[in-house]
Protein backbone atom coordinates (compact mmCIF):
# COMPACT_ATOMS: atom_id res chain seq x y z
CA UNK A 1 0.00 0.00 0.00
CA UNK A 2 1.35 3.50 -0.52
CA UNK A 3 -1.57 5.49 2.01
CA UNK A 4 -2.08 4.82 5.58
CA UNK A 5 -4.45 1.61 6.25
CA UNK A 6 -7.07 4.10 7.99
CA UNK A 7 -7.14 6.07 4.74
CA UNK A 8 -8.06 3.17 2.85
CA UNK A 9 -10.69 1.95 5.24
CA UNK A 10 -12.21 5.46 5.06
CA UNK A 11 -12.56 5.49 1.41
CA UNK A 12 -13.88 2.15 1.50
CA UNK A 13 -16.30 2.27 3.96
CA UNK A 14 -18.99 2.60 2.10
CA UNK A 15 -18.11 0.43 -0.76
CA UNK A 16 -18.02 -2.48 2.41
CA UNK A 17 -21.46 -1.07 3.23
CA UNK A 18 -23.19 -1.87 -0.06
CA UNK A 19 -21.89 -6.04 0.37
CA UNK A 20 -24.44 -6.12 3.90
CA UNK A 21 -21.41 -5.84 6.49
CA UNK A 22 -22.26 -4.98 9.42
CA UNK A 23 -19.23 -5.55 11.51
CA UNK A 24 -15.49 -5.58 10.66
CA UNK A 25 -12.52 -6.49 12.53
CA UNK A 26 -9.77 -5.26 12.00
CA UNK A 27 -5.86 -4.82 13.58
CA UNK A 28 -4.84 -1.36 15.30
CA UNK A 29 -3.34 -0.26 12.40
CA UNK A 30 -6.93 0.45 10.91
CA UNK A 31 -8.01 2.63 14.37
CA UNK A 32 -8.51 6.52 13.84
CA UNK A 33 -11.11 8.87 14.63
CA UNK A 34 -12.11 9.56 11.57
CA UNK A 35 -12.65 5.76 10.88
CA UNK A 36 -14.91 5.22 13.74
CA UNK A 37 -16.56 8.36 12.09
CA UNK A 38 -17.04 6.99 8.46
CA UNK A 39 -18.07 3.80 10.13
CA UNK A 40 -20.85 4.92 12.40
CA UNK A 41 -22.43 7.10 9.58
CA UNK A 42 -22.75 4.08 7.53
CA UNK A 43 -23.92 1.87 10.62
CA UNK A 44 -21.39 -0.57 10.56
CA UNK A 45 -19.02 -1.80 14.37
CA UNK A 46 -15.56 -1.64 14.16
CA UNK A 47 -14.28 -4.34 16.06
CA UNK A 48 -9.97 -4.05 16.91
CA UNK A 49 -7.38 -6.26 18.37
CA UNK A 50 -5.13 -3.68 19.18
CA UNK A 51 -5.36 -0.12 18.94
CA UNK A 52 -1.67 2.20 17.83
CA UNK A 53 -1.02 5.42 19.50
CA UNK A 54 0.31 6.03 23.31
CA UNK A 55 -1.48 3.69 25.93
CA UNK A 56 -3.23 5.71 29.10
CA UNK A 57 -1.23 5.45 32.11
CA UNK A 58 -2.77 2.59 33.92
CA UNK A 59 -2.51 4.35 37.17
CA UNK A 60 -5.09 6.95 35.99
CA UNK A 61 -8.88 6.15 36.42
CA UNK A 62 -10.26 5.36 33.01
CA UNK A 63 -12.66 8.14 31.65
CA UNK A 64 -14.92 5.18 30.79
CA UNK A 65 -15.55 4.94 34.41
CA UNK A 66 -17.64 8.25 34.50
CA UNK A 67 -21.40 7.78 33.98
CA UNK A 68 -21.66 10.16 30.76
CA UNK A 69 -25.79 10.56 29.21
CA UNK A 70 -26.69 12.99 26.73
CA UNK A 71 -23.09 14.73 26.66
CA UNK A 72 -23.08 15.38 30.42
CA UNK A 73 -21.14 13.69 32.91
CA UNK A 74 -24.16 12.54 35.62
CA UNK A 75 -21.57 11.06 37.87
CA UNK A 76 -17.87 10.17 38.69
CA UNK A 77 -16.64 6.22 39.03
CA UNK A 78 -17.21 6.93 42.95
CA UNK A 79 -20.81 8.08 42.25
CA UNK A 80 -20.38 11.55 43.22
CA UNK A 81 -23.05 14.08 41.39
CA UNK A 82 -20.96 16.92 39.62
CA UNK A 83 -21.80 20.80 40.80
CA UNK A 84 -22.66 21.53 36.80
CA UNK A 85 -21.69 19.77 33.52
CA UNK A 86 -21.99 21.16 29.83
CA UNK A 87 -21.34 19.97 26.31
CA UNK A 88 -19.66 22.35 23.88
CA UNK A 89 -21.60 21.77 20.38
CA UNK A 90 -18.62 23.29 18.18
CA UNK A 91 -15.60 21.49 19.71
CA UNK A 92 -17.75 18.77 21.39
CA UNK A 93 -15.91 18.61 24.60
CA UNK A 94 -17.66 17.30 27.86
CA UNK A 95 -16.82 19.53 30.81
CA UNK A 96 -18.42 19.08 34.31
CA UNK A 97 -16.93 20.80 38.00
CA UNK A 98 -17.05 18.46 41.02
CA UNK A 99 -17.12 19.87 44.44
CA UNK A 100 -13.46 19.97 45.06
CA UNK A 101 -13.75 19.70 49.51
CA UNK A 102 -15.83 15.76 48.13
CA UNK A 103 -12.56 15.34 45.68
CA UNK A 104 -9.91 15.88 48.25
CA UNK A 105 -11.70 13.25 50.71
CA UNK A 106 -11.28 10.68 47.68
CA UNK A 107 -9.24 7.68 47.65
CA UNK A 108 -8.81 8.31 44.00
CA UNK A 109 -7.94 12.01 44.22
CA UNK A 110 -4.46 11.56 42.93
CA UNK A 111 -4.86 9.36 40.39
CA UNK A 112 -8.48 11.08 39.10
CA UNK A 113 -8.12 12.23 35.27
CA UNK A 114 -9.83 15.49 37.17
CA UNK A 115 -7.68 18.79 36.56
CA UNK A 116 -8.32 20.49 40.18
CA UNK A 117 -9.03 24.00 39.98
CA UNK A 118 -8.88 26.51 42.84
CA UNK A 119 -12.58 26.14 43.73
CA UNK A 120 -13.58 22.87 41.95
CA UNK A 121 -12.56 19.23 40.33
CA UNK A 122 -12.90 19.76 36.96
CA UNK A 123 -13.20 16.93 33.84
CA UNK A 124 -12.45 17.87 30.89
CA UNK A 125 -13.14 14.46 28.26
CA UNK A 126 -12.51 15.16 24.56
CA UNK A 127 -14.38 13.10 21.82
CA UNK A 128 -11.23 11.47 20.60
CA UNK A 129 -10.34 11.04 23.94
CA UNK A 130 -13.82 9.24 24.37
CA UNK A 131 -13.47 7.52 21.47
CA UNK A 132 -10.45 5.92 22.26
CA UNK A 133 -11.22 5.13 25.77
CA UNK A 134 -14.21 3.13 24.88
CA UNK A 135 -12.17 1.44 21.92
CA UNK A 136 -9.62 0.21 24.36
CA UNK A 137 -12.25 -1.20 26.69
CA UNK A 138 -14.08 -3.24 23.64
CA UNK A 139 -10.63 -4.57 22.97
CA UNK A 140 -9.99 -5.41 26.80
CA UNK A 141 -13.62 -7.43 27.24
CA UNK A 142 -13.69 -9.04 23.67
CA UNK A 143 -10.13 -9.45 22.87
CA UNK A 144 -10.20 -13.43 22.25
CA UNK A 145 -13.39 -12.67 19.86
CA UNK A 146 -11.83 -10.27 17.88
CA UNK A 147 -8.68 -12.31 17.68
CA UNK A 148 -10.30 -15.31 16.61
CA UNK A 149 -12.73 -13.55 14.09
CA UNK A 150 -9.68 -11.94 12.57
CA UNK A 151 -7.18 -14.73 12.40
CA UNK A 152 -9.77 -16.66 10.20
CA UNK A 153 -9.56 -14.17 7.30
CA UNK A 154 -6.10 -14.09 7.86
CA UNK A 155 -5.66 -17.64 7.43
CA UNK A 156 -7.69 -17.36 4.35
CA UNK A 157 -5.66 -14.87 2.66
CA UNK A 158 -2.25 -17.38 3.98
CA UNK A 159 -3.97 -19.91 2.04
CA UNK A 160 -4.66 -17.91 -1.16
CA UNK A 161 -1.00 -16.97 -1.13
CA UNK A 162 0.34 -20.58 -0.98
CA UNK A 163 -1.61 -21.12 -4.24
CA UNK A 164 -0.01 -18.23 -6.26
CA UNK A 165 -1.86 -15.46 -4.92
CA UNK A 166 1.32 -13.78 -4.42
CA UNK A 167 2.43 -13.64 -8.34
CA UNK A 168 0.09 -13.91 -10.56
CA UNK A 169 0.76 -14.53 -13.94
CA UNK A 170 -1.82 -12.24 -15.50
CA UNK A 171 -2.11 -8.21 -15.96
CA UNK A 172 -4.74 -5.94 -16.13
CA UNK A 173 -7.95 -5.80 -13.35
CA UNK A 174 -10.43 -8.18 -15.55
CA UNK A 175 -8.12 -11.14 -16.57
CA UNK A 176 -6.99 -10.45 -12.17
CA UNK A 177 -10.29 -11.04 -10.94
CA UNK A 178 -11.08 -14.01 -12.80
CA UNK A 179 -7.72 -16.08 -11.71
CA UNK A 180 -8.62 -14.88 -8.43
CA UNK A 181 -11.84 -15.75 -8.47
CA UNK A 182 -11.24 -19.12 -9.13
CA UNK A 183 -8.25 -19.73 -6.94
CA UNK A 184 -11.11 -18.51 -4.15
CA UNK A 185 -13.75 -21.44 -5.69
CA UNK A 186 -11.11 -23.80 -5.81
CA UNK A 187 -10.18 -22.99 -2.31
CA UNK A 188 -13.75 -23.80 -1.40
CA UNK A 189 -14.07 -26.63 -3.49
CA UNK A 190 -10.95 -28.20 -1.21
CA UNK A 191 -12.48 -27.36 2.00
CA UNK A 192 -15.67 -28.98 1.69
CA UNK A 193 -14.32 -31.38 0.10
CA UNK A 194 -11.81 -32.55 2.79
CA UNK A 195 -14.94 -31.49 5.34
CA UNK A 196 -16.66 -34.43 3.14
CA UNK A 197 -13.77 -36.87 3.62
CA UNK A 198 -13.87 -36.05 7.34
CA UNK A 199 -16.96 -37.16 8.35
CA UNK A 200 -16.43 -39.95 5.89
CA UNK A 201 -13.60 -41.14 8.03
CA UNK A 202 -15.59 -40.90 10.97
CA UNK A 203 -18.50 -42.88 9.83
CA UNK A 204 -16.47 -45.96 8.23
CA UNK A 205 -14.36 -45.87 11.95
CA UNK A 206 -18.09 -45.79 13.98
CA UNK A 207 -19.33 -48.56 11.44
CA UNK A 208 -16.14 -51.05 11.93
CA UNK A 209 -16.13 -50.41 15.36
CA UNK A 210 -19.63 -51.60 16.04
Amino acid sequence: NNVHDTKLLADRIEAIKETGAEEIYLDGGYYSEDTLNKAEEEEITLNFTNMTGTAPNPDKLPITDFEIEDNVIKSCPMGKKPVVSYHDAETGKITAHFDLRECRKCEHHENCPSRKGRKSGIVVITPKALAAAQTRKSIKENRKLNTSKRAAIEGTNSALKRTGANELRVRTLIKTRIVFGLKVISRNIRYFAGDFRRKRRRGSSVQKQA
